[in-house]
């Protein structure tokens, strides 16, 4: 895949940087968010991305809720910037939490006698709770940038021909 690298205007790059770095794990998560559904080809993000793959922290990574730790977004937005970029290198976390349910947490969080609080503050609470004390299911995560740029085609010849 030999792509030409594309650039994002400065204020543009240096928001979404803003936002990668930001200390808000919500803030952060948009942003990755945003990269998954419409990746940039930039290739000035990538190290900003992959500073992001040892952050623990749980944020919402789908709706309806499921949580996970930030760092799965960052590999999955890592990945399609990769392949957006033509870079075909995948995107591994050996050991990572794995995304669950309210109500998943919630039983892991009675199981390990935690008292968890309501709303989303509170499962995300819970949730980087549990992991801290190793009370997570784990699993190794594997992005390749060439499964996931075909099956984005795909998606969009679906939507094309529904919207014709």
């Amino acid at each position: 895949m030999n792509r030409r690298p594309l650039m994002l205007a400065d204020n543009d790059l240096n928001s979404l940087i803003q936002a990668l770095q930001s200390s808000d794990d919500n803030r952060a998560a948009t942003a990755l968010t945003v990269l998954i559904e419409r990746p940039t080809a930039d290739v000035r993000l990538l190290p900003h991305l992959e500073a992001l793959l040892t952050r623990h922290s749980a944020c919402v990574i789908a709706r309806p809720f499921i949580f996970g730790e930030l760092r799965l977004l960052a590999a999955r937005a890592l990945a399609e910037e990769r392949g957006a970029a033509g870079i075909l290198e995948p995107v591994q976390i050996e050991d990572a939490a794995q995304p669950l349910r309210t109500t998943e947490i919630e039983l892991l969080g009675k199981e390990a006698g935690l008292k968890t609080r309501g709303g989303v503050a509170g499962i995300l609470d819970a949730y980087n709770q549990l992991n801290a004390l190793g009370k997570l299911p784990r699993k190794a995560v594997n992005y390749d940038p060439q499964v996931l740029a075909r099956d984005a085609g795909i998606r969009r010849e679906i939507r094309e021909k529904r919207a014709n």
